[in-house]
């Protein structure tokens, strides 16, 4: 694609030295379609700069053994070559899955997303109540709850934005004046 766009920049650039008119040349719309093409190639090209180098250079160079661009994972050394580990392992896993079902067992499994202190000493009852206070006190402040007070209450109605960006500035409020 570059050495054509360069030929027929070549072969131009002769006919104008040459004193001839390029007007209706046909070499001129193949250099403006080689070049637009050219021009979108070039994100790409940057994008896969890297790759195409470490490529070209380890064609002229070759390999070596102690090339640190060659040490990839092998899933290969993740499994256990002896029979009697993986029997240990999965009678290992079954045990747990049995205590995971039955809710017995007081073992702390980390989250997924973030790092969570476990605290040994509140118990499973005391968990699921302050799990119900927080689905209650969510459930009160919930929008439906909020619109059945303003439509129940003596209090004139205010307007809002729909933000409730005041709702949660009273609240605040309103927790401070408590506080002191």
């Amino acid at each position: 694609m570059l050495l054509s766009y360069l030929i027929n920049l070549t072969y131009i650039v002769l006919r104008k030295c040459s004193g001839e008119k390029i007007d209706s040349d046909p070499s001129i719309d193949r250099l403006v379609e080689i070049r637009t093409v050219l021009e979108k190639i070039r994100p790409i090209d940057s994008k896969l700069k890297y790759q195409i180098d470490k490529l070209v250079k380890t064609a002229v160079v070759g390999t070596a053994e102690d090339d640190p661009q060659s040490y990839h994972a092998n899933p290969g050394n993740l499994v256990s070559k002896t029979q009697n580990s993986d029997d240990d392992s999965s009678t290992e896993s079954e045990s747990t899955d049995k205590k995971d079902k039955s809710g017995k067992s007081n073992i702390y499994i980390p989250p997924k997303l973030a790092a969570v202190h476990f605290d040994d000493s509140i118990s499973r009852s005391e968990s699921e109540k302050k799990n119900k206070e927080r689905a209650k006190k969510q459930y009160l402040n919930s929008s439906v709850m909020r619109e059945l007070r303003e439509e129940y209450s003596e209090a004139p109605m205010e307007m809002s934005t729909g933000n409730h960006v005041k709702h949660s500035i009273s609240k605040y409020e309103q927790e401070k004046t408590e506080y002191e």
